[in-house]
């Protein structure tokens, strides 16, 4: 660091710092002012804002501090100045941590010794303080060094959002994708989390929030934006230090520049263009194709700066295309990489059943037929119940509940109806606890095969199966084999 550069970057903006943190510290005190809760939930409210604020910082004030090395003209400037590169990178990095994390530090002080500090702890100030700190500086040297990687200022500003957007983007995706490829899967089938691991932004403000609520930290939420920091001081040490002043206003050539993140996100998006295809066919799809293609050919018309046909980038989007009908074709044949047939459970839990469907009056097994007006002769079958997995008695039931399972799995991939629209009957389930808490891993399944009247007999031995006729009324599954008898 360089004491002399550092006092002349703050003497140099001296007025705006004054102007921003009086912006900073007013919008910290709004909470007081609009929020009717206690003192601690307000100066919450003040310390997540302020927060909130100086992350935000983290992606402007590289913007801001690293911006002459994308000008030819500045570039030679600073270069030239009797200051090591090194202490100009850590120079700047210093200063931008003084203001993001100042104005946090200075903020929260105020309003904890003038307006809380009665209400609020010190050794939870003094955890908030702690965690900021660390996260502010994580995001700056990593938000400093993806900015460095670019060229030119307009691909560091959207390197910028890009990153920061990529974990969300392969959340969505993956989601749509298991969603299309995987039997029984839901929402809440599988645990995508640990693409957090992939986002700091995300894990900083995770460990913040569960500072501010006093719960339990992840470890790993800790770690790895300290490896994401570790491996972003050596690309800003290589991209400031060794850079070539001509590299000012050219395209952004690095390996993990602009194009990297142009082929990450069209890969992305074709792994779930190509899933659609193999469950619904080409015909809808072909128009999100044509779409994706339009917009890559324009993002490297954007990033190239003129309009030219680059076959290398050509090439790249149509190996990612064959890449990802590959992975999707690979899905599907492998029923999920074999996830859609190892649904297990623990022996301690409970297995929450929900079971419905609408079938034929004169059999309960049979789907309707509407094209000979079976539709005017349908009931609706339905029960819930929660199966103690350790408990013998239930075996059977259990048995036949895995067999319909199976059968659902199998008519998933033989029917190619990913979202069970040619299906009269869902079987749900769930891990729960005796309680009736539910886990987070729902299966659901489409069922062409209904369950025989001599199993819902034998179900309706352990809870009661319900049949609802076409005016909406109920009847026991007993009393309806009774009625229709005559």
């Amino acid at each position: 660091m360089n004491e002399k550069y550092l006092l002349y970057l703050i003497k140099n903006r001296k007025i705006a710092l004054i102007f921003f943190f009086v912006m900073y510290l007013a919008f910290t005190l709004v909470p007081w002012i609009t929020v009717h809760d206690s003192a601690h939930d307000k100066f919450i409210a003040s310390a997540g804002t302020g927060f909130f604020m100086s992350v935000a910082l983290t992606f402007m004030l590289p913007v801001i501090q690293f911006s002459f090395v994308h000008k030819r003209n500045s570039a030679d400037l600073y270069f030239s100045l009797p200051v090591k590169r090194r202490d100009q990178l850590i120079t700047n990095i210093l200063f931008s941590f003084l203001i993001a994390f100042g104005y946090f530090l200075v903020s929260i002080l105020i309003v904890y010794i003038f307006m809380a500090h009665f209400a609020v702890g010190f050794g939870l100030v003094i955890s908030l303080i702690l965690a900021a700190a660390l996260g502010i500086m994580e995001l700056l040297i990593i938000h400093s060094a993806i900015y460095l990687i670019a060229n030119n200022e307009f691909d560091g500003i959207v390197m910028l959002a890009a990153y920061a957007c990529i974990p969300l983007l392969v959340t969505i995706c993956a989601n749509i994708f298991a969603y299309q490829m995987i039997a029984g899967i839901t929402s809440s089938s599988m645990d995508f989390s640990n693409i957090a691991l992939l986002s700091p932004v995300y894990m900083i403000f995770n460990n913040f929030v569960h500072l501010v609520e006093g719960s339990p930290l992840k470890i790993s939420y800790y770690v790895m934006p300290v490896l994401f920091t570790i491996a972003a001081c050596y690309i800003a040490w290589k991209n400031f230090t060794e850079r070539k002043t001509e590299r000012a206003e050219q395209l952004s050539d690095q390996f993990l520049a602009y194009p990297f993140i142009i082929h990450i996100y069209a890969f992305l998006i074709l792994v779930v263009l190509a899933a659609s295809v193999i469950t619904d066919g080409i015909k809808d799809i072909l128009i999100f194709y044509l779409l994706l293609t339009f917009i890559y050919i324009v993002a490297t018309f954007v990033y190239r700066r003129k309009i030219e046909i680059n076959l290398k980038y050509i090439s790249i989007y149509v190996i990612s295309i064959i890449a990802s009908f590959v992975l999707a074709f690979a899905c599907w044949s492998t029923k999920g990489f074999g996830i859609a047939e190892n649904y297990s459970v623990d022996k301690t839990d409970y297995l929450s059943v929900n079971y419905n469907a609408t079938c034929r009056k004169d059999d309960l097994s049979k789907q309707i037929n509407y094209n000979n007006e079976d539709y005017l002769n349908t009931v609706t079958v339905g029960f819930d119940m929660q199966i103690p997995l350790n408990d013998s008695r239930y075996e059977d039931v259990f048995t036949i509940i895995d067999q319909y399972r199976k059968k659902g799995i199998n008519e998933f991939y033989q029917n190619h109806d990913a979202f069970g629209s040619n299906s009269y009957a869902m079987i749900h389930f769930n891990n729960t606890e005796e309680s009736g808490y539910v886990y987070l891993n729902n299966y659901n399944y489409s069922l062409n095969t209904f369950l025989t009247e001599e199993e819902l007999l034998k179900i309706n031995q352990f809870t009661p199966v319900t049949i609802y006729d076409n005016n909406g009324k109920e009847y026991t599954l007993d009393t309806f084999l009774k009625k229709r008898k005559g």
